[in-house]
Order: structure tokens, then C-alpha cells, then sequence
């Protein structure tokens, strides 16, 4: 389970959500399944509810929507946009 970093603001537009993150003052734009991911991890979703979303309203293969979850989710917690919370297996 994860959670938006205290240090991050976030502004939802029509169709994206910009987030800045304070302490690095860096701007990233959201678009698509990552703006869904991100309302996901807003709600505090677990992983496994996270992927059974987008499986389902996309569509795709779990495989592959597993590996582009887990690239996804590596990156914001590189960018320190998010905190885990728990570990899933």
C-alpha cells in the first residue's frame, strides 16, 4: 500500500494531474492509466486492487499490466512522489 509523499501538491485538471514536488521542485504531468494509478494510490489502494482495476477497466493482460504497474509505481518512489506503506507479496 502506498500514500502521496507529504511533500508532494497535487492539481487536477480535464484530463491530468500535475504534481509538484517541493523539496526537489520538480513538476511532473500525469495523463491516462498513470492519472487512475494515481487516484489508486490516493485512496490508498492496495497493489493487488490497484492492478485488478486497471485490468479490468483497459482491458489488458494482468501480465502486462503488473510489469507496467510495478515500473510505475518504482518511478514515483524514485521521484520520492510516494511512500510505501506496506509491502504486498
Amino acid at each position: 500500500m502506498y500514500q502521496k509523499s507529504s511533500d508532494v501538491l497535487t492539481q487536477k485538471n480535464e484530463a491530468e494531474i500535475v504534481l509538484h514536488n517541493m523539496n526537489s521542485d520538480s513538476f511532473y504531468s500525469l495523463c491516462d492509466v498513470s492519472v487512475e494509478i494515481w487516484e489508486c494510490i490516493e485512496r490508498k489502494l492496495s497493489r493487488n486492487e490497484i492492478l485488478r482495476r486497471i485490468v479490468n477497466k483497459y482491458r489488458i493482460p494482468p501480465e502486462l499490466a503488473i510489469t507496467d504497474l510495478d515500473f510505475f509505481i518504482n518511478e514515483l518512489q524514485e521521484e520520492k512522489l510516494i511512500d510505501v506503506l506496506s509491502i504486498e507479496d
